[in-house]
Parts: structure tokens; sequence; C-alpha cells
């Protein structure tokens, strides 16, 4: 049994994830209650030496009403990642902040609210970040309509309606290019 294989059985010894897999040969994902996160990242960080903290990403999904938080850490010696996800509710999207674990933390969470609108509770800086003054749903949300707001906050310009698939258009632009 590898290191990877030995981490898989620990963590999933101590924190009883709903699901554990490797997507990768060097990356370990688990998903756990809300309640062991900060537990999971704990133990890998301090004791497992999983000491970079590589990412939090945030998946929608939309059909079962449910955000997904994913943190990634990475143990530079191992060469191993891994990925812990949680699930939390979509309508009232709260999760607490992470942000004294890994100070970069505090930028995920930060975007991740702006662009989910998912509250980070005991974030000290949860404000306006890469949108400015943005009113409404947030924009990478599966159910926010890009048309609409295209249509509702920029004019259309003549001769725009020629090119409105923009793929067919570089490979009409492209295939001229190679004429010439």
């Amino acid at each position: 049994m590898n290191y990877i294989e030995e981490l898989k059985q620990r963590l999933d010894g101590m924190f009883s994830p709903e699901k554990s897999y490797f997507p990768k040969d060097n990356l370990l994902s688990i998903t756990v209650s809300n309640s062991n996160v900060r537990g999971a990242l704990a133990h890998l960080k301090d004791v497992e030496g999983f000491k970079h903290f590589v990412m939090l990403s945030c998946v929608d999904w939309l059909e079962d009403g449910k955000f997904e938080l994913v943190y990634i850490v990475w143990h530079p010696e191992k060469k191993v990642n891994v990925a812990v996800k949680t699930l939390i509710d979509r309508e009232n999207p709260e999760f607490h902040s992470l942000h004294d674990m890994w100070r970069q933390l505090c930028t995920y969470e930060r975007e991740i609210w702006e662009m989910y609108g998912v509250n980070f509770i005991g974030h000290p800086r949860l404000e306006e970040f890469i949108l400015e003054n943005w009113k409404g749903m947030p924009p990478m949300r599966r159910d926010f309509d890009t048309l609409h707001y295209v249509n509702e906050h920029y004019e259309w310009r003549e001769g725009r309606e020629e090119n409105y698939k923009p793929r067919d258009y570089i490979g009409e632009a492209f295939d001229e290019w190679r004429r010439k």
C-alpha cells in the first residue's frame, strides 16, 4: 500500500467521509460533513504535512439545491493533493470561514461570496472584490441569465448580428488569414 492509500484509510477512519476516491494517481478526494471540514483540513495541515493550500472552489449543483465547496491542499514532499469537499444548502448558502488556517483563503472566500453568494461566517472582509456596484444574483450561479443581463446592460452594435456565433466568425477569419 502506498502513501496516498494509507492516507485515505486514516482519513476514512477519522472523518467518516460520505465519499472518498482517487480521481487521479496523486489526488485523493474526500467528501465530508460540514462539521468535519475544519478538522480534516487541520489534520492534513498539522499532522500529515499538507502545508500548501492550493485553492478553494465552488460547484453549483442547481438540480440538487446544493453548492459544493472544494478545498485542495498539497503535500510538497509526497507530491500528493487532497480535495476536501462538502455540500451546503443553496437557498441559504453559509459556511464558517477558514481564513485563519491559510491566509489566502480570505481571497478565495471573498471571491466565492461575490460570485456565488456564499456567506462565510466570521470572514473579516466580505465586501466588493471584482465586481463593481453589482446588484442582483451572483453571476456564477447556474441560474444566472447571462443573455438577459447582456440585453439589459449593453447595446447591440450594427453589424454584430452577422457575427453572433463567435466560433463561426473566428473560423472564417482564420480561413481568410490562411489564404493571404
